[in-house]
């Protein structure tokens, strides 16, 4: 159902949001409006989000904690998006350590459950969510956001999964309303001291499936880890906790500078961003690196199936997927990356894909010749593998999709979706904006007033756009674009 603007619509819209027995926060005021041909939806959270769950496409669940306060006490809120636009506390007062919404099939059918280090809780179903939920899941190196730090979390889950130094770890459903250990792996581990210590660290993990939901199972991508300064080894961590090698071999002497780990045509793959590993060039271009992954027993290293260097420096970051951009039935790989010194320029580039892991001699791109404050690419807009890029400019969001066929470029010459969203939060003094990332992790928002891209909800015939506005005051606001209907 499509929302219409109207004086009513725009009124403060309240729900009650379940049967939880304690006596939440009044909730935050709603707005809905139209934005050319796509429709806006506004809500104040009235502080900062914490994580959000979309179990369903029609509804959001909302983990909220007060400005400045990262431990202070959660507020759970639920946004109905159908058949009308709905905002409504379910519970407050919920102890700082819950740092993650996730929903998991039970026994009793589908639950939402809150996690922190160590503990997770179920809250019951989501149409009678719980005040008094149960410890479902308690163990020291639990971390439901060690595989996918983004706070945005998508659909319903049959498995836990976690990794921590030296282990990967898969709790399932036991079929009487719990979870238990059924998995576990040993993952590579290092040792470095540190002023304070010593610092134990293993590769970032991955889920990867070669067949169906990586969420009923499938494989787990471990890696990759230096081996001198030519090859580079990942582990393969298969079902009945098997553990199999894949080693591979750079072109020359190279330090990895990030990698992702993804899927191609069914096969598992790895894509490195190298840089030379002898001589530091601060202008070196980047070079991409892209491997099948199976296993090795010679570990001589297999050769890369795409090696190619871009015009894009060492200190810009690139976002990489996978998915079909031409819909010919093979997968491509799609980049996203800054170019030109300052960055003021974004390429959007697709090495076409030929089936599994291996390409065409040329790609395709589109240069956008003023990069968006922020980019998100998206691999499924709708939930078929649909891929396509949300641009966030200063006063507006744009959601472009992929060119078809064979031609030169990579994106559609006009948007989908372009939306006016007025003028940015103006900060109350300066401020200069921290990012810090490092490879698997990555830490909570840091800077000041602005907008950014929080996630893309899929939908076969209008995929919803997720912003996050921050206020000078650390409060945010939640704005929904949904795209024009296809119907």
């Amino acid at each position: 159902m499509r929302w219409v603007a109207s004086t009513a619509l725009l009124a403060l819209l309240l729900a009650t949001g379940g049967d939880a027995a304690e006596t939440p926060e009044a909730p935050a005021p709603l707005s809905l409006e139209s934005c050319g041909d796509a429709e806006k939806v506004a809500a104040d959270l009235g502080g900062v989000l914490v994580s959000a769950l979309a179990a369903r496409p029609e509804e959001l669940w909302l983990l909220i904690r007060p400005p400045g306060d990262p431990d202070g006490e959660r507020r759970l809120t639920r946004l109905t998006l159908e058949p009308s636009a709905r905002l409504g506390p379910v519970a407050s007062e919920i102890p700082g350590w819950t740092k993650t919404l996730i929903a998991v099939e039970l026994a009793e059918g589908p639950r939402l459950l809150v996690g922190g280090l160590g503990r997770v809780d179920d809250w019951g179903p989501f149409e009678a969510p719980t005040a008094a939920p149960r410890p479902l899941v308690e163990h020291p190196g639990l971390d439901l956001r060690s595989l996918g730090p983004s706070p945005l979390r998508l659909g319903i889950e049959r498995r836990l999964a976690a990794a921590e130094a030296g282990w990967l770890r898969v709790w399932r459903p036991d079929g009487a309303g719990g979870l238990a250990l059924a998995e576990s792996w040993r993952l590579p581990l290092t040792v470095e001291r540190e002023e304070t210590g010593l610092e134990l660290r293993s590769p970032p993990v991955t889920a990867i499936s070669r067949t169906g939901d990586a969420s009923e199972g499938g494989r787990f991508v471990a890696g990759p880890e230096a081996r001198g300064g030519r090859r580079l080894s990942v582990a393969l961590l298969g079902p009945g906790e098997s553990v199999e090698e894949a080693w591979l071999a750079l072109p020359g002497i190279e330090r990895v500078e990030a990698s992702w780990r993804v899927e191609l045509g069914g096969e598992p793959a790895l894509v490195v961003r190298t840089q030379g590993g002898v001589d530091v060039d601060l202008f070196e271009p980047q070079r991409y690196r892209v491997f099948a992954l199976a296993a090795d027993r010679t570990r001589a290293g297999r050769a890369p199936r795409l090696a190619v260097e871009l015009d894009s420096k060492r200190w810009h970051a690139t976002q990489v997927v996978a998915a079909d951009a031409d819909g010919d039935g093979h997968d491509d790989l799609l980049l996203a990356r800054p170019e030109g010194m300052t960055g003021g320029d974004l390429v959007v580039e697709v090495f076409v894909g030929r089936g599994g892991v291996r390409f065409e001699k040329r790609s395709r791109r589109t240069d956008l010749d003023r990069a968006p404050a922020d980019h998100l690419l998206v691999a499924d807009l709708d939930g078929a593998g649909r891929p396509g890029l949300v641009a966030l400019y200063d006063t507006r969001v744009e959601l472009l999709e992929f060119a078809a066929g064979r031609g030169g470029r990579a994106l559609a010459r006009a948007p989908r979706l372009a939306c006016e969203l007025g003028p940015q939060p103006a900060p109350e003094s300066p401020t200069i904006e921290v990012r810090v990332e490092r490879e698997g992790a990555s830490g909570e928002r840091l800077g000041g007033a602005g907008r950014t891209i929080l996630g893309v909800l899929p939908d076969a015939t209008a995929p919803r756009l997720l912003l996050l506005e921050t206020e000078a005051s650390g409060a945010e606001r939640l704005i929904v674009v949904r795209a024009p209907s296809r119907d």
